[in-house]
């Protein structure tokens, strides 16, 4: 992408993209991210890392960044200084940009773009973000002000990511298993006493109850629509 492309991207993005409430029409805790279990799906060992990357980090500007390859020159230590800024964002509230840079050893904007280079592993916009903005999802404002309801509005940089984000959006599992999942370690952590065939008879109990059809299945089958189709017509011949 040209300089000069990149800018009108990151015009477009400015136009249709916020993170301010002066562009929420008093929607702007409809906008704020709050962390729940599945911020922490699929993390692996003890790491607290929210998988939205909240809270999110601040950016003078927006800007569209690509990742830091581990052979460049630094690397390592811009990486160590990403992770320090991250947990310090989680804990600490800043007034400004300025505070934030100097409390955290950032000498300057193109140093700050470095470290965040290093911290991401595909390319990625940084929306123009304060401080004190650090947990409000992107939004539309239009849209924001005509539904009232929360939503998570991102540029996409990468076609296969889209891909990706749509099929496993369209396929994904009904929210029932991850209740199931809930209960199961409920139903131990109330029942230590419960030998495995307890635990079995319960945990087929709330399955029973709590999967569901999921919505685009639901409308699969209202509409009559087959469930399945073949580019190829199949006919039996008898033989005897």
């Amino acid at each position: 992408m040209s300089l000069v492309q990149s800018l009108q991207v990151i015009e477009l993005i400015d136009r249709v993209i916020s993170v301010s409430a002066n562009y929420a029409s008093g929607h702007i805790n409809l906008q704020k991210h709050h962390h729940t279990f599945t911020c922490y799906k699929n993390i692996i060992g003890n790491r607290k890392e929210c998988r939205f990357e909240a809270p999110f980090l601040p950016s003078r500007s927006t800007i569209i960044l690509s990742p830091m390859q581990k052979e460049e020159d630094g690397f390592s230590g811009y990486f160590k200084h990403y992770k320090n800024i991250k947990s310090n964002i989680e804990n600490t509230d800043y007034p400004d940009i300025d505070t934030f840079y100097f409390q955290n050893n950032v000498i300057s904007d193109d140093h700050y773009h470095h470290i965040l280079r290093a911290g991401i592993k595909r390319p990625r916009v940084f929306l123009r973000h304060q401080p004190s903005e650090k947990w409000h999802n992107p939004f539309n404002p239009i849209i924001l002000n005509i539904m009232k309801s929360n939503m998570d509005i991102q540029f996409i940089t990468d076609i296969y990511s889209c891909a990706n984000y749509v099929s496993e959006y369209v396929n994904k599992s009904n929210r029932g298993i991850s209740n199931l999942q809930r209960e199961i370690i409920k139903t131990i952590d109330e029942h230590p006493e419960f030998d495995i065939v307890e635990i079995t008879r319960n945990l087929g109990i709330k399955m029973l109850n709590s999967v569901e059809m999921p919505s685009q299945e639901a409308a699969w089958y209202l509409l009559r629509a087959p469930m399945s189709k073949s580019s190829a017509v199949i006919v039996t011949i008898p033989t005897v």
